[in-house]
């Protein structure tokens, strides 16, 4: 293209006889010459730019769902695979709508997945996206009584729902990560109401409150699937946030341990006003069903996310028992949950039930943004505050080297310079006697902690909840130390106080709750949120340090 305008320009520059220009001059020929070829060069680019290979431009590709439909326990026979709307209810007659989309081969140049439906109904809880194994259920014939089996891990939460809107829930790291879809094929999902929306409610009949609507493929707004690849024939994937809605392009952060590296998954973007929301608890799911940690899930579940505390399933943290009991209160709120293992109830953090559950390996497949290693410390940071998990059971656990941690924390902090940190583990070094006495082995991580200025300690291992003013590691007084907390209010039951530790402020040893910290830029508040029943109330702000 670009030869015949050289040549239809050197025709227009010769020629007046053929009466192309007649009436022009010499100076309009040539301009009109000039943008004549311009044109055609512009074209000659563009027309290659669509020819280019796929790996150099970025595309985005949508898919329309192949199959939809929900179902009911109120009308277990019933298929309701024709109609117009995908019902998803958590109240005592569950609902849960299915979805299936075909999808090309996931490949290495996957820059993000959402998932999309289109709300026809507020709710304040929102939903969440489950991945299913099972892909023989068919949209004419699915009822409560043949649905899938087995419904696996949670890939994402919607947050608060609005009506009449696109709900956009990110599952990228399923597409990456899901060896069974990696040649592409049939993506099978659930949506179901976010367990923390009502499990341990006040009111079990207001659980419709959690229930959400949604356009199905039979209607003009039917849910899909984009897919957006990056430019490029390889880019990094690791910026995927399991955060309802939201993605984040910051790097994902590997932190070298002493016996083993550990990659974390970026944790999803601050929100809006740059204010996070955490919740902290540890002490948690007795062997039986419990409204307790039930209440705690639901307190713990409207966080940004969850720092664990430790012991989680009691006695000894085995499989059979999360399944039963730890995964149906609790499973939900993983996926955003950074845990410490303790050194008893959570099997020593040695290779075990515990920590395979953590890592997905339980019934349902859910499994926390970091992959967690026996006895290994991580940290990660996120809005401007650094954030640091300690392994305290290792000074219980024979070969395990406490001083290499020691080396392995002050060279964290040193290169991890914010301006607020927040460390924690299992057994508590700044407590009041109860069942526990103070876990000393571990003064030589809070002398480190201190001397880096670091701002909140967290801890658990004591059933019951106590605030410390700031000190240092000789438990002296002090307005440049740590700020200490006991969070073991999760929900096995209470022990206690007997006796009063220096710079204790306040404690109780009968609520549950969770704590809940709302940290900010150069700053922090904390509340004691308390489970349905408590009457004890705490909260405050300070700066950080």
């Amino acid at each position: 293209m670009l030869t015949k305008a050289r040549r239809r320009f050197a025709q227009l520059r010769s020629s007046r006889a053929e009466g192309l220009l007649i009436g022009d001059s010499p100076a309009t020929q040539r301009r009109r010459a000039l943008g004549i070829a311009a044109v055609c060069v512009l074209a000659t680019v563009a027309v290659a730019q669509l020819l280019a290979p796929s790996e150099t431009r970025s595309a985005t590709q949508t898919f329309t769902v192949t199959a939809d439909s929900y179902v009911s326990e109120s009308n277990p026979d019933a298929a309701h695979g024709d109609m117009q709307s995908l019902l998803v209810d958590g109240g005592p007659l569950e609902r849960t709508s299915y979805l299936r989309v075909d999808i090309p081969p996931a490949h290495r140049d996957l820059k993000k997945a959402t998932l999309r439906v289109f709300s026809t109904q507020a709710d304040p809880f929102g939903v969440a996206v489950r991945f299913v194994a099972d892909d023989n259920w068919r949209e004419s014939t699915l009822t409560f009584n043949n649905r899938p089996d087995h419904v696996g891990r949670v890939l994402g939460h919607s947050g608060p729902i609005a009506a009449n809107q696109w709900v956009d829930i990110d599952i990228t790291d399923e597409l990456l990560q899901n060896p069974a879809i990696a040649d592409g094929g049939s993506l099978e999902l659930s949506l179901a109401t976010s367990l923390f929306a009502f499990v341990g409610a006040v009111d079990p009949e207001h659980s419709q409150e959690a229930a959400g609507q949604f356009a199905s493929r039979e209607s003009g707004t039917p849910p899909e699937l984009k897919i957006e690849t990056a430019p490029g024939p390889s880019v990094d994937t690791t910026t995927s946030s399991s955060e309802p809605g939201a993605t984040t392009t910051a790097p994902a952060v590997t932190t070298t341990v002493p016996r083993a590296t550990t990659t974390i998954a970026p944790p999803p973007p601050p929100p809006p006003g740059g204010v996070m929301h955490v919740a902290a608890v540890g002490d948690i799911q007795p062997p039986s069903s419990s409204s307790n940690s039930s209440a705690t899930a639901a307190l713990a579940g409207r966080a940004d996310f969850i720092l664990g505390l430790g012991d989680y399933q009691y006695q000894g943290g085995s499989m059979s028992d999360y399944n039963a009991y730890f995964d149906h209160s609790w499973g939900p709120l993983v996926p955003k949950m950074y845990p410490v293992l303790a050194p008893t109830h959570d099997q020593n953090w040695q290779a075990g039930d515990t920590l395979n559950y953590w890592n997905g390996g339980g019934a349902s497949g859910v499994h926390a943004p970091v992959r967690l290693q026996a006895l290994s410390p991580y940290s990660f940071t996120r809005g401007g505050w650094h954030f640091v998990a300690l392994p305290d059971a290792c000074y219980r656990v024979s070969g395990c080297d406490g001083n290499a941690i020691t080396t392995w924390l002050a060279n964290d902090l040193a290169a991890n310079p914010t301006p607020c940190t927040v460390a924690y583990f299992h057994q508590a070094y700044f407590t009041s006697a109860a069942d526990h006495d103070p876990f000393a082995p571990v003064a030589p991580w809070v002398k480190v902690l201190v001397d880096h200025h670091v701002d909140i300690l967290l801890q658990g291992h004591n059933h019951n909840y106590e605030r410390f003013a700031l000190q240092n590691e000789a438990r002296g007084a002090d307005p440049n130390g740590i700020q200490a907390f006991v969070v073991g209010t999760g929900g096995i039951g209470f022990y206690a106080f007997r006796g009063l530790a220096p710079n204790s402020v306040t404690r109780q040893a009968d609520t549950f709750g969770v704590l809940d910290l709302s940290l900010g830029n150069g700053s922090y508040s904390w509340s004691f949120a308390r489970a349905a029943g408590g009457n004890y109330s705490d909260s405050g702000s300070m700066a950080c340090r």
